[in-house]
Parts: structure tokens; sequence; C-alpha cells
């Protein structure tokens, strides 16, 4: 729509609205959310202004309605398709042989934490905490309290496992009684969405310092599942003017059969593109070279995540049992609190099918 030299491109989802507005042939990036959020965005930009590549806040107000607005300065290098890192995964994920190119841009956004993660500290809070520990009784809880499948013992490709019930209560008492935690500043939400390829980090509301298997589990997750597959699939619209993901996300349809009888049993091939799989194998080599140790209760960080994002029961069959399928699978991978967990994540990522 237009008014005068104001032209608007506007996003609406759930609990916000953003998009861009042109004015004086200028761009520029706006979010009008609620006052919890907006207060977490300012906090969290303040903090990260110095310590990460963000984009300047230029105004910032009250509206109506418990709304607030933020705009910020654009990046002219993000358009139509093109700019975020979720643009650039999408494509290249047909992509075999990796360019130099390619894996420089990639290690471009990697090299960011080089310096984060010479800052490191104990935190008993994290602003990304509201993604785990705060979802326990508003997603967690509220959202399986009666499926009756989860009090059944699953078979996932020939072993057998606990149920899904054994598994959410063994997650919710390690949340319950979780201790300080190992903690380096970082943006808190790294989804392929939330970062330019230039590089730029978007989205500060989680910025802070931010648990580093919480932040590692978002990032593997997000890469590997979710901005790839259920994300395309179950909301579609955080793919604003991004939308060719909208028509790749079959490339990563699970390989899956499933028979639900007094046990549940599932044979599943997981498969992933080769760009993917390079950014989160060199986002560990990072790790390793800062000899960031990660413990294997990262296995309920990853769970969290894949349990209270999306309801799973919402989901069609094979994303449902893709979805328990994912849980026993990375419940029962960190058997040893002893393993070299990153040595296991390497092994797992080299591992899969390439699409």
């Amino acid at each position: 729509m237009k008014y005068n030299k104001l032209k608007v491109a506007i996003n609406k989802q759930n609990n916000s609205i953003n998009g861009i507005f042109i004015y004086n042939k200028k761009k520029y990036f706006f979010k009008i959310i609620n006052y919890s959020n907006y207060y977490s965005e300012l906090i969290g930009y303040k903090y990260a202004l110095n310590r990460l590549p963000v984009k300047k806040i230029l105004y910032h107000n009250i509206l109506k309605n418990n709304k607030y607005i933020i705009i910020y300065e654009y990046e002219n290098s993000i358009g139509k398709n093109k700019g975020l890192l979720n643009d650039f995964f999408v494509k290249y994920d047909k992509k075999r042989c990796l360019s130099l190119n390619m894996i420089y841009k990639l290690n471009s956004i990697i090299s960011v934490y080089n310096d984060s993660l010479k800052d490191i500290k104990k935190m008993n809070y994290c602003p990304n905490d509201i993604f785990f520990k705060e979802r326990i009784d508003n997603r967690l809880k509220k959202w399986y309290r009666c499926d009756s499948n989860f009090d059944k013992n699953v078979i996932i490709n020939g072993k057998h496992c606990k149920s899904l019930n054994e598994i959410i209560i063994e997650a919710v008492n390690y949340f319950n009684n979780e201790k300080d935690k190992i903690c380096f500043f970082s943006q808190g939400d790294p989804n392929t969405l939330n970062i330019a390829i230039k590089p730029y980090f978007f989205d500060l509301v989680t910025a802070g310092y931010n648990s580093i298997i919480g932040e590692f589990s978002i990032m593997f997750i997000s890469t590997l599942f979710y901005d790839n597959y259920f994300c395309p699939k179950y909301h579609s619209k955080s793919y604003f003017l991004h939308e060719k993901a909208l028509k790749k996300y079959t490339l990563f349809k699970p390989d899956i059969k499933y028979e639900n009888k007094k046990v549940i049993n599932i044979n599943c091939v997981l498969k992933s593109s080769e760009i993917r799989k390079k950014f989160v194998l060199n986002y560990i080599m990072i790790l390793k070279e800062k000899n960031i140790k990660i413990c294997s209760d990262i296995k309920y960080y990853i769970i969290m995540r894949l349990l209270c994002v999306f309801n799973i029961e919402n989901m069609d069959s094979d994303d449902y049992y893709y979805s328990i399928y994912l849980v026993e699978f990375f419940y029962y991978l960190f058997k040893n609190k002893n393993e070299n967990v990153l040595l296991i994540f390497e092994k797992f990522i080299n591992d899969m099918e390439v699409i």
C-alpha cells in the first residue's frame, strides 16, 4: 500500500507484526511487539551493540493497546529470497561439492564466535532460558498431558527405548534442578532466519550471556531439522519475502516407516544437505579450538527444541512419528556423561545421508 512517499510491506504473525517500509527511497525494517519483547529487545540491543554485528535502532516508542514499535536501519544485502543464511542454504542445498567462496561465507558468520567464546561466565539465568526451562509449564506440560502414545515404549531402528513420558519426566527434573551454566555472549536464538550472510544478527530479544549448550542446541536443530523442513511446513509466515524455502522443504521429507500397536516401532533415515552439514561441523570446529566442552546434558535441550517449538500432536502423522523418533534418537545418542559430545555430534553429522 502507498501513502504519498511511504510504501509498506507487512508480515503479521501470531505475536508480532514486522516488515519493511520505504520512505524517500530509503528502506527501514520495523517490528511491532508487546511490552515484554520490546523491553527485552532494547536491553539485548544495548548489550549487543559493541559485541555483535547488529543493525542500528533508529527509533522506538509506544503505539497503543500495549503495542510498541522498533525501527531498524535496513541491511541492503537482504532482498527477495537473498541475504539471509536461510536463503544461502536454500540456494545451495542441492550442491554436493562446496566452493571455497561458499565455505568462506559460512565461516564469516561462525568467526563472530571467535571473540565471544573468549569471554566465558557461569550464570544461573540466561535470556535463552525462555526456550527451555521457561517452556516446561506453558508448553511441554500443557501440550502433552493427554497423549496415550507417550506412555508406550518405543523401538527405533530395532533399538528398544523408553516411553516419551519417561524421557519428559527426566527432562523436567533436569531443568528443575539445573545448576549454573557455562555461558558466552550471543544473540540467543541463532535460527537461519535471524542471521544475515554479511554477517549481521537480528532479533535481539534473547541477546546476552546465554548457555553454550542452549545456543548450540538451537543452531543444531534449526539448521539440520527445523528451518529446512518443519518451519516451512508449519510456520510459513516466518518466511515472508523468503518464500523460496517453502518450495524446497520436501527435499528433507524423512524416509520413515512406523507402526503403532502396544509398542511404537519406527524406522527412519536422517538426511541433510552438504552445506548445512558443513555449517554445523565448522561451528563445532570453533568450539573445539576454544577448548569448549559440551556435556551429555545437551540431550535435554535438544528434546525441548523438538517438542516445544511446535505441538507435534498438530502435525501430520509422518511428522508426528518423525518427531518422536528424533526425541528418542537424540536421547540415546548421549549415553555416557564422560563421552566427548562434540565428537559424537561430528560423527552423527558426517553419517547423515545427503539429499
